[in-house]
């Protein structure tokens, strides 16, 4: 009787479920090869994408400091900013993979991906420490690996700042966990829930704190958003059970002597490179708003992925809000606080998560302002772990419920889908900004970015409607004018680029380039007046404009105002000596005027400084036949003609037969 009851309760429901879970953390061994694989596979796509034009051109295709691995140029990631940023160590990395592969994109695709398996791998072995449970890292880590939110950081290759300080910031932040005497103890978190296990040691001194300290460092030389990590450490004695004393203090003051000082050339270095706003751009109250906005928005965006971004605006028009959320979103945030608060406090794994996320996003929620994008899917890469965190601790007990445990399989499954496509979104620069278009987000820089890349790629009646678009979202965009300009031009819309150029002087009054493009469609236009007004505007900002006097010299030489050009073609020469083409209009103007031998020298000298302005042959042919060196005409206008230039068989023809040998009156006669 007594075996028929154990029978009976062996196949209860109840049991049945507990066989369940015990099933899934037999897996348990094969958890990490299974998030790497994932990960590695959703990501994938990544490995067939190309440069795009966000700020890859600064750091790699167009940046010579990282087309030659040597000590002037070390010395130089070292010195210098590079797009704003003080990040010698991701520069490095760059200078070493233009040595293995050139500019094939394959190469540095690779590199963050192997930099996120990494880091992912680090996720997992981090929280295994922290919760003891193999189910919480697995689903923790997989989330970090494959979350859509991650792919900017992972797919594009400007941001190898990201991967790479992430992989210095967990391993350091893992080596500290596990310098403990009892490190290979059971979970730290479900201990400090239960009330048991002594978790006050202090962590190990000596070789393993100088360790900790330097990987530290690289993670600072990698991005200065690691700057928050010693502040996470007590995080993590909060959640292990260390006791706050004195000397869980003083062991961290090397790391926040580290974190103050790259926390001080980040600000230093952003504001030179102009990326810090004013703080009067936008109120303090604004501020504030927004970055509760931006706070709400990463929390909506990690649970719901969708209609991402290379970049997202500030939700404003015209310098006015132009949606509520911005206004509920304080709301928002404290009916999340108080829910916390009244049903969650006790939970340390949730404090932790939340103080985790808060630390390490705080940076980058603009209360101090940096840029024109309100937040950006990359700012979640390191932050989004401590809400995973959290999801996973709080999903893992009740996965023996089939309905939860099928709906978090489809959650994922999705979460893998999302991600692989949004990789493929990163393709090229075409793709994915026409992807942030459709998903609304019709930012100034969106619309040149592309607007750049059809131009370049002579799609010029798409690019014209791009600058379009910019010009009327954002009027007062550097250049955004001008790129429409220059796109009008192309198309012969001449009056029409007129018009463009004068607005962008309209907003940018002391850019010599607008003067100079504007002066050079008047001058095509016969509007010599016009041309020479702009020309001279330019050497009245910058006297030292060799351009500019040059320019001018052009157009009083069309005019017919020969000693002003000279005079000006002099200046042009003065400023600029190894503009060939400056002696080549010299020397035109000595020939006008009856020099030919000033021009001959001039013609010579434009030779010698640019070899393939053929048309310098033709010019010198004709100031040697007005000195009547008829050879030395005939042998350049020959020279001319064999290096393509389009010569006058006439004028051929008459230099052979004045420079043949004349017979003598006696010859003559017989």
């Amino acid at each position: 009787m007594t075996k028929v009851k154990q029978r009976a309760k062996s196949n209860s429901p109840a049991s049945r479920r507990i066989e369940n879970t015990n099933t899934l953390q037999g897996w348990g061994k094969y958890f990490l090869p299974i998030v790497l694989a994932v990960t590695f596979f959703v990501l994938s796509p990544a490995l067939q994408n190309k440069f795009v034009n966000l700020d890859d051109p600064q750091y790699i295709t167009e940046n010579p400091a990282v087309k030659n691995l040597n000590s002037e140029n070390i010395k130089a990631v070292f010195s210098e900013q590079f797009v704003g940023n003080y990040q010698p160590l991701t520069m490095l990395s760059y200078m070493a993979e233009y040595k293995l592969f050139g500019l094939n994109p394959f190469g540095y695709h690779l590199m963050n991906l192997i930099f996120h398996l990494l880091g992912t791998l680090l996720v997992f072995l981090i929280i295994k420490k922290l919760s003891g449970n193999d189910m919480v890292s697995f689903f923790t880590a997989l989330l970090f690996g494959i979350h859509p939110l991650h792919v900017e950081s992972v797919a594009w290759i400007a941001e190898r700042k990201d991967v790479l300080y992430g992989f210095f910031f967990l391993w350091t932040l893992y080596l500290y966990i596990t310098s403990r005497p009892n490190s290979d103890s059971p979970s730290r978190s479900a201990m400090a829930e239960q009330g048991g296990g002594n978790t006050t040691a202090p962590f190990r001194a000596g070789g393993r704190t100088v360790a900790i300290l330097f990987l530290f460092l690289l993670a600072l030389l990698s991005k200065a958003q690691a700057v928050v990590l010693p502040v996470i450490f007590f995080a993590v004695d909060f959640l292990m059970n260390r006791k706050f004393s004195r000397k869980t203090i003083l062991e961290k003051i090397p790391f926040f002597i580290l974190a103050f000082a790259f926390g001080l050339i980040a600000i230093k270095v952003q504001g030179k490179a102009g990326a810090m706003q004013t703080f009067q751009y936008f109120p303090f109250h604004e501020r504030i708003l927004f970055s509760c906005y931006a706070l709400m928005t990463y929390l909506h965006k990690l649970i719901l992925p969708i209609n991402l971004s290379c970049f997202y605006p500030y939700p404003e028009t015209n310098d006015k809000i132009n949606t509520t959320w911005v206004y509920l979103s304080p709301v928002v945030l404290l009916a999340i606080v108080f829910i916390v608060w009244r049903y969650l406090r006790t939970s340390k794994v949730m404090l932790f998560g939340i103080f985790f996320f808060l630390i390490s996003i705080v940076l980058v929620l603009q209360l101090l302002p940096i840029g024109d994008a309100l937040y950006a899917d990359r700012y979640t890469y390191i932050p989004s772990i401590g809400i995973f965190y959290i999801a996973s601790s709080f999903l893992v007990p009740h996965l023996k419920n089939k309905l939860i445990m099928i709906i978090s399989s489809v959650y994922i499954l999705w979460f893998c889908y999302a991600a692989f496509q949004r990789t493929k979104v990163w393709h090229d620069s075409i793709k994915l900004y026409t992807s942030s278009i459709d998903n609304g987000y019709k930012a100034a820089i969106i619309y040149n970015n592309r607007g750049a890349i059809l131009s370049d790629s002579s799609r010029n009646e798409e690019a014209l409607k791009d600058f379009t678009s910019l010009v009327k979202l954002k009027p007062r965009y550097p250049n955004g004018w001008r790129n429409k300009a220059l796109v009008q031009e192309r198309l012969g819309q001449k009056d029409e680029a007129v018009k463009s150029y004068t607005e962008e002087i309209n907003y940018y009054p002391d850019d010599t380039k607008n003067y100079m493009g504007r002066g050079t469609l008047l001058e095509g236009k016969n509007d010599f007046e016009g041309a020479v007004k702009d020309f001279s505007k330019i050497i009245e900002l910058s006297p030292n404009n060799g351009e500019g006097y040059y320019a001018r010299a052009e157009a009083l030489g069309k005019s017919g105002k020969m000693n002003e050009a000279l005079s000006d073609i002099n200046k042009a020469i003065e400023f600029s000596p190894d503009n060939g083409q400056a002696y080549n209009n010299r020397g035109i103007i000595f020939s006008m005027t009856g020099k030919y031998q000033e021009a001959v020298n001039d013609f010579t000298k434009s030779l010698q400084l640019k070899p393939d302005n053929i048309g310098a042959y033709t010019n010198r042919a004709l100031a040697y036949k007005g000195m009547g060196k008829y050879a030395n005409a005939l042998q350049d206008m020959l020279t001319a003609k064999e290096k393509g230039n389009a010569v006058d068989e006439n004028i051929i023809n008459e230099l052979k037969t004045l420079a043949s040998p004349q017979p003598s009156p006696k010859e003559r006669g017989h």
